[in-house]
This record gives structure tokens, C-alpha cells and sequence, in this order.
């Protein structure tokens, strides 16, 4: 009895030998601040105890994503070498919302800081309600932004109050104004086509005062948003973020 504990006992201890690591190796992908870096490695440090026997690598990557919301996806490997190789990945820069937040993939939201190695100027940018953005991105306003295509964030800015409210201010204009539209009115090109027709004409003929060319902000709108009409507005005084 004594020889089949002791054999019992070997050969777990062989088991457990051959399974525990005695190295952690961590690969961080698509992290863009050194800051953030440098915490992420702090955390792994504090994370990996003396003794590896203990190491779950499910309870780590587990408290790794809840520590840093910003990763996307964790994976690891465990070599023939009993080396334990993680690859930390973190979430991708979609959009920058209000100038001050970042949209990743999985609607997150994040702030600026957290891409400091990225020239944000390279993403489209949009401002949108506060109502919609907490700490994600509201899944309609998510669902918008990413049938938006990269020409409308070329000509224009982009404003989302909410689904019956979107404007566009031109970056190019023959004169200051904007549009008014709502998720479908948005992507309909007929009415683009249309306003470029009514946009030259109005130049061509005069038909604007000094007060709307050579206003400091555009006083004069137009509404997408009518079957198969394009209203046009003039507000005698403009408050950027009204609009009905």
C-alpha cells in the first residue's frame, strides 16, 4: 500500500511539474499610449504570483479585462519549454465623438489620451449628443455612424442630435450654410444632386443678402428631410445646436 501512494504521489507531482509554467511572457498589440503600457504591465506584475502552480489563465485574463476595458481580446498559449505566452490586444479607434472621446469597435468609448501614438486627425469625426454617449455609444448611433461613408465625413461636419435631427455643415461652400436632415434623408444622394443644382443657381442670380455671405456663422439652412422637397430656412439669429 505504501509503494502505490508513493508512486501515486510521484507521479502527480510529475503532472503538476510538467504543467506549471516557469515563465509569463506578455505581447501587447494595438495599445497606443505608453502610459496605458506601462500600467498593463504594472497589473500583470502584481497579477503573477511566486508560485505559478496557482495561475489561472482564465481568472487573469478575466481581471485583465475588467482592469482595462480597453482590450479586446486576450490569448495565451503554453509552449513544450513551459513557457506561458499571452497576447494582449487592444481595441481599434473608430471615430472621434465631441473632440474629446474616442468611438473603438463594440461601441466603447474612450478618451483621447488612451491614443496618444495616433493621429486622430485621420479619423472622422463627429459630434454627437450627449444623451447618447455614456460610457458606449447608443447601438443606434452606432448603427448610423458606420453606414456613414468616408465622403460624407470628406464634405462635411457632421452633427447627430437624434435620428429626425442630423446636420451638415459643408467644409466647402459658395456660402455659408448647412443642411438639415434625418437617417433617411441622410443618405439620399437625389437631394445632394438636387442641392448642388440649387446652390449654384442662388450664387448666379444674387438672390442673397450681404448679412447671409458674410455671416460669422451660416443663417441659412436647408431641409433634406421632405418628400421630394428641399425646404429652405433662414434663421434671422443661429444658435449652433437648435433646429427643428
Amino acid at each position: 500500500i505504501m509503494v502505490v501512494k508513493k508512486t501515486s504521489l510521484f507521479s502527480w507531482q510529475n503532472v503538476t511539474s510538467q504543467l506549471t509554467p516557469t515563465s509569463l511572457v506578455v505581447d501587447i498589440k494595438s495599445i497606443y499610449a505608453d502610459t496605458l503600457r506601462q500600467d498593463i504591465m504594472a497589473f500583470v506584475k502584481q497579477q503573477t504570483p511566486p508560485d505559478m502552480l496557482s495561475f489561472s489563465p482564465e481568472s487573469f485574463s478575466q481581471e485583465m479585462k475588467k482592469k482595462f476595458p480597453i482590450i479586446g481580446s486576450i490569448e495565451w498559449t503554453f509552449s513544450p519549454s513551459k513557457e506561458l505566452r499571452f497576447t494582449i490586444t487592444g481595441l481599434e479607434p473608430r471615430y472621434i465623438i465631441n473632440n474629446q472621446l474616442v468611438l473603438t469597435e463594440r461601441k466603447k468609448l474612450f478618451p483621447t489620451d488612451f491614443f496618444s501614438q495616433i493621429d486622430l486627425r485621420k479619423l472622422p469625426s463627429v459630434n454627437v449628443a450627449p444623451r447618447w454617449c455614456r460610457n458606449k455609444i447608443a447601438r443606434r448611433v452606432n448603427s448610423f455612424l458606420a453606414k456613414v461613408s468616408a465622403a460624407h465625413f470628406q464634405h462635411f461636419a457632421v452633427e447627430y442630435y437624434k435620428p429626425s435631427l442630423i446636420k451638415l455643415y459643408p467644409k466647402k461652400s459658395l456660402f455659408p450654410c448647412f443642411l438639415i436632415t434625418d437617417e433617411k434623408s441622410f443618405f439620399d444622394e437625389k437631394k445632394y444632386t438636387a442641392l448642388t443644382s440649387i446652390l449654384a443657381d442662388i450664387q448666379t442670380k444674387g438672390f442673397l443678402s450681404k448679412k447671409i455671405t458674410k455671416a460669422a456663422q451660416p443663417l441659412l439652412a436647408f431641409d433634406l428631410r421632405f418628400e421630394k422637397t428641399i425646404a429652405v430656412k433662414f434663421f434671422d439669429s443661429f444658435k449652433r445646436g437648435t433646429g427643428k
